[in-house]
């Protein structure tokens, strides 16, 4: 077989997502299969197929080795052709053999995810949705992104997101992990489908170029007691009443200047500022070993909702991402234990709302 380096090279990317660690339990994770009609990787969490004429190459050879090979490779034109128990790659006076690996189960497993092409039309922010909604370092029992009818969750339990996405896609749940897998697809995707008995187990999408990416779904009753908080908060009728205003032209400048002596909470080593809330600015200040800061910004229209309020503490990077993101800003008192006030920062912006708490004594 012949071909293009630069194109195999392509097909070997695309599917890469799905190579399993060479340390993996299961049996074959760790190769991309060749079949007559493209290429196929499986790792338990993910499986691509990518369309590719191998014309009669059949077999399974280490993915990790195979993209090194290649990435690395200077000529264009190879050669391919099955050797007794390898794979053999001439590159112009290079030849690599790639010694095929048992992959049995996978291949059964690709088959059986494959079985169906995607073909529900992707809503065309879907992928603005992930990218709002999804929490980078997000390991709590809730990591990733939740979908439910024409809204898209993602939480943290201290950093709440709500997204209107244009169309409903039912009722499924990303992991974190995933969610960034396919942020990184480069190709244009076009449309998906969910598969799964009682509890979808598998989400699919499509390219513009056929090829299949499926992501491993995590278990929708997992996120009840999420979703219940979620709804009980993006479903409230009295938001308007509080302070609602545009976000100060210098927050997020004031808040990356005073990061810089910051101090790092005890359970999550993130970076947080103290935050006051008063009727005409707010004021940031942190303070570490090396020093101190404080640093106030006005509002755009005075805070008249309500005059005192305890300070509250956040981490810089969800003031920061935040306010990126959004135009208006609300705040609204929390009453929680022993009836002290807590003060809730809410972002917005046309189709999106982001909730940030502050974080609690034994947090910091």
């Amino acid at each position: 077989m012949e071909c293009k380096r630069k194109d195999l090279l392509a097909a070997v990317e695309r599917v890469m997502p799905g190579v399993g660690s060479e340390r993996a339990l299961l049996e074959g994770v760790q190769t991309i299969v060749f079949t007559p009609s493209g290429l196929h990787t499986y790792n338990a969490r993910v499986c691509v197929t990518c369309p590719f004429s191998t014309e009669d190459i059949a077999g399974s050879v280490s993915g990790d080795k195979l993209f090194k090979f290649l990435k690395k490779g200077k000529s264009e034109e190879l050669s391919l052709s099955i050797t007794e128990d390898a794979l053999e790659i001439k590159a112009g006076k290079t030849t690599a053999s790639l010694t095929f690996m048992k992959a049995e189960i996978v291949q059964k497993k690709i088959a059986a995810i494959h079985s169906l092409i995607p073909s529900q039309e992707l809503p065309r922010d879907f992928r603005k949705a992930l990218m709002r909604c999804g929490i980078k370092g997000n390991i709590t029992k809730w990591s990733g992104v939740y979908f439910k009818d024409a809204m898209v969750y993602g939480t943290n339990q201290v950093v709440s997101n709500f997204f209107d996405i244009s169309r409903s896609m039912g009722e499924f749940w990303i992991s974190q992990k995933n969610v960034e897998t396919i942020l990184k697809i480069k190709t244009g995707l076009k449309a998906y489908d969910v598969t799964g008995k009682e509890v979808a187990e598998w989400f699919h999408l499509i390219d513009e170029d056929g090829t299949i990416f499926s992501f491993i779904l995590q278990d929708t009753a997992t996120f009840t007691g999420a979703l219940n908080f979620l709804l009980s908060q993006e479903g409230e009728e009295n938001e308007k009443k509080y302070f609602n205003t545009k976000i100060p032209k210098d927050f997020l400048s004031t808040v990356d200047e005073c990061s810089v002596l910051s101090s790092k909470s005890d359970d999550a080593k993130k970076q947080f500022v103290r935050v006051t809330f008063s009727e005409d600015e707010l004021t940031f200040a942190a303070d570490s070993k090396n020093g101190k800061i404080t640093s106030s910004v006005e509002w755009t229209s005075p805070l008249v909702a309500f005059k005192q309020i305890e300070e509250g503490r956040y981490y810089v990077d969800y003031l920061k991402d935040a306010s990126e993101k959004c135009k208006r800003i609300m705040i609204k008192p929390m009453t929680l234990a022993k009836n002290k006030t807590y003060p809730l920062i809410i972002m917005t912006t046309a189709g999106f709302k982001t909730m940030i708490c502050p974080l609690f004594e034994k947090e910091v």
